[in-house]
């Protein structure tokens, strides 16, 4: 009875040694993890960050919109409301890739503040993705896309065929309204809201994906009857 109460106090002791020692590795690597970093570091679950994502889901909104209208029925871009809204959107994403390097994300369910490793997860997720839609902006801006086409070509066709492709380069943008809708009901704590904005999501994705589809076909209508008109 000696010896068991013995392998038992043993066995007892090593257990607790290796949870003591898994809660300390725990912590150790948790500590590490959420880490305060330097001031101009925002944290992901700030209020700040909120707004600011909140306004970059409204941008993605207006571009689902406006844009396939654009490029369906080939409206004039000139407009007041349309060079406002492209300036706008354009400002917002040029000042999101730096402020993304100044922000902090989860990893392992903690927030990860640390610069460097901030600056190297932006680099390995969304910058490369970040600067082309960006790139497609700033085209359409300084309108390149005209300037080249009467210097090498002067080819009026070609130049509004890649005045359209750029412009629907824009359209990329979209793949991130998930992430945005995600970051923003993180934010929140009520299961009611939680089940209205679901709601909401399947309602404005079927909407848009018809909204998608019907300037796509008027689109692709628009050039056949150009093709057989030429």
């Amino acid at each position: 009875a000696q010896v068991d109460r013995h392998s038992i106090y043993t066995r007892n002791t090593a257990y607790s040694g290796l949870f003591q020692a898994t809660v300390d590795r725990f912590k150790k690597s948790s500590s590490s993890l959420s880490a305060p970093g330097p001031w101009w570091v925002m944290r992901p679950s700030s209020l700040a960050r909120l707004v600011w994502d909140i306004v970059g889901l409204c941008s993605l909104i207006l571009d689902l919109l406006f844009i396939p209208v654009m490029l369906a029925f080939q409206i004039d871009d000139s407009l007041f409301f349309f060079v406002l809204m492209s300036r706008v959107v354009m400002l917002y994403w040029l000042t999101d890739i730096p402020l993304t390097f100044c922000t902090g994300f989860y990893r392992h369910g903690a927030e990860e503040m640390r610069p460097r490793v901030i600056f190297y997860h932006y680099v390995r997720t969304w910058l490369l993705f970040d600067i082309l839609v960006v790139s497609s902006d700033l085209v359409s801006y300084f309108d390149l896309v005209s300037y080249f086409g009467e210097v090498d070509s002067g080819d009026t066709g070609n130049s509004m065929r890649l005045v359209r492709i750029v412009r629907a380069l824009r359209l990329l943008r979209l793949i991130k309204l998930k992430k945005f809708a995600e970051t923003i009901m993180d934010h929140i704590d009520s299961d009611y809201f939680h089940l209205l904005l679901g709601m909401a999501k399947g309602t404005l994705f079927v909407l848009g994906m018809n909204h998608l589809i019907a300037c796509s076909w008027f689109g692709i209508s628009s050039l056949t009857s150009e093709g057989v008109d030429s």
